[in-house]
């Protein structure tokens, strides 16, 4: 599902930049379908919520065991770090930009600690997606904490209470026929806790009852279509490509989206359905293992194309997105053979002597938590 979620978001970017810096808004379905490719954000939060705290809602008290807190935070910092700081570089050299390592050193020590989404003028900075990252992180530094109400009885209010809790800052920060005050401050780690509690209560779920029988093609549909596709279609319309910054927007439609979201991960969650048998296929698990890559080089290599090769958008969107995707996938897998599998092995290194929990596989559609990082 990972993988889905960053071909989403490979796709919603290609339209962007198709729509702002070619020849304008492409025609036809396909063009109309990937403007909605942002909600692979959305997807990624809410796996993350899930993957994430599996194994603490199985095991409490691990937490309170010894060592625990040096081996979570080691884990979760060497598992996204090293790739990250890679793509910073790749970035940077690619746009021929390197200078900006001692011109814009703020920004790249802002980015280094995942703090960069906390003013307007780093929020963008360097590769606009990275805001991404800067909130999964804060989410690992948050999530032991943040879990503990779900491994009570009053979980289920522990999730109302976190999507009351996005609304009202969101609230806050957007006020009816406003247009947004700062970007940062509506795309921070608030504005998308509700994501993230839907993830963990479905791990909940999950955990009480791994063979839950539902029809799993009713829950999807109704999740894909019910919950996402028909308000995006009723809120934004065919051409949205941006996250138009009005309240109803984002206050209703974002965290209706995260709705979808964990209705279609439900949904694959059921033994033996169509989603989860798609997901388990070797495609589909080869993207998943690539889906932190795909997400970290896709912006860096479209810019490239575009400056580079601008003539590559006259043939048309579809020729565009056909050879656009076949290049972000192609760097990726380098860049996943080359830097991020390395960085795996030596996550799994230096963290083996001191391990103390065990690893507990979510899904056999989805990779291992220490192997599922943001996007994203």
């Amino acid at each position: 599902m990972r993988g889905l979620a960053a071909l989403l978001v490979v796709g919603f970017h290609a339209v962007a930049f198709y729509a702002s810096q070619g020849p304008g808004w492409p025609p036809g379905w396909l063009a109309t379908i990937l403007s909605f490719g942002w909600i692979g954000v959305d997807f990624f939060f809410v796996l993350s919520g899930f993957l994430l705290s599996l194994p603490l809602i199985r095991n409490p008290r691990q937490s309170r065991e010894p060592g625990f807190w040096r081996n979570y935070l080691a884990k979760r910092w060497l598992r996204i770090a090293l790739p990250y700081y890679a793509s910073i570089l790749l970035a940077l050299a690619l746009a021929g930009n390197l200078g900006y390592l001692q011109t814009g050193w703020t920004d790249v020590l802002a980015h280094a600690f995942y703090v960069h989404n906390f003013t307007q003028a780093s929020y963008f900075s360097i590769v606009g997606v990275y805001w991404t990252l800067a909130v999964e992180f804060q989410f690992y530094l948050l999530l032991p904490f943040f879990v503990i109400p779900f491994t009570t009885r009053h979980w289920k209010g522990a999730v109302v209470a976190s999507f009351v809790m996005s609304m009202a800052w969101l609230g806050f920060i957007f006020a009816p026929g406003e247009v947004v005050r700062t970007t940062w401050l509506a795309g921070n780690l608030l504005g998308f806790i509700g994501h993230f509690a839907l993830g963990i209560a479905l791990a909940r779920v999950y955990t009480e009852r791994p063979r839950l029988s539902l029809p799993s093609g009713l829950v999807g549909a109704t999740g894909a279509v019910g919950f996402v596709f028909i308000p995006l279609m009723i809120s934004q319309g065919p051409h949205a490509w941006h996250w138009v910054p009005d309240l109803g927007t984002t206050m209703l439609v974002r965290n209706t989206v995260a709705v979808g979201c964990g209705l279609v991960l439900l949904a694959a969650l059921q033994a033996g359905s169509v989603l989860q048998r798609t997901f388990s296929s070797r495609p589909a698990v080869a993207l998943g293992e690539m889906s932190y890559s795909i997400y970290l080089v896709h912006i860096p290599i479209l810019e490239l194309l575009i400056h580079k090769a601008p003539h590559v958008m006259d043939a048309g969107f579809s020729a565009f997105v056909a050879l656009y995707g076949a290049l972000s996938l192609a760097a990726s897998a380098v860049f996943y053979f080359l830097v991020e599998r390395p960085g795996l092995a030596f996550k799994d290194w230096a963290t083996s002597r001191s391990r103390r929990q065990p690893t507990a596989p979510a899904a056999p559609l989805m990779a291992a938590p220490e192997r599922a990082p943001q996007p994203g």
